[in-house]
């Protein structure tokens, strides 16, 4: 019966690690994926703004109307510069997760490694002991036949 990995349950422990890793990596890619769109729609609602205001400085200007669209690019300006923040610490939160995800991989494999180097010695062990029981085997058959020619021979005698 081969023997059990004595360290299975760290190895098993690392798995799921891993997966769990995993699964908060992909929430976070989704999140920053989130991050993202707001950040696109901000920007396209900038522009629009900034279009907006091109067209109030041409011709008859109503400055009640300028002042109004200014006061709302300077808010929209400031939620794009929270969106950048945001961005760049979920890109922050995504790269740690990554290193720690490959760390815990990399535990993962030196475990499996050393489970199959432990089977490995296992299956040597059990050629090496079917081999002695094969040479005792043929010893005993050799011998065997060796005594019953001889228990024969006498006979003739």
């Amino acid at each position: 019966m081969p023997p059990k990995f004595s360290l299975q349950s760290i190895l098993d422990f690392q798995h799921r690690q891993v997966e769990i890793l995993e699964v908060e990596m992909s929430q976070l890619l989704r999140l920053r994926l989130e991050a993202q769109d707001l950040m696109n729609r901000l920007l396209g609602e900038q522009k629009t703004l900034y279009w907006e205001l091109s067209d109030l400085q041409t011709g008859d200007m109503d400055l009640v109307a300028i002042s109004q669209v200014r006061s709302a690019v300077k808010r929209l300006n400031e939620q794009i510069v929270n969106q950048q923040i945001e961005l760049e610490r979920l890109d922050r939160l995504i790269e740690d997760k990554r290193v720690h995800i490959v760390q815990t991989k990399q535990d993962e494999s030196v475990l499996e490694k050393l489970r199959e180097k432990e089977w490995s010695r296992f299956e040597e062990k059990v050629i090496r002991q079917e081999k002695i029981l094969q040479d005792d085997i043929y010893t005993a058959k050799a011998h065997a036949q060796a005594s019953s020619v001889g228990t024969k021979e006498g006979i003739r005698i």
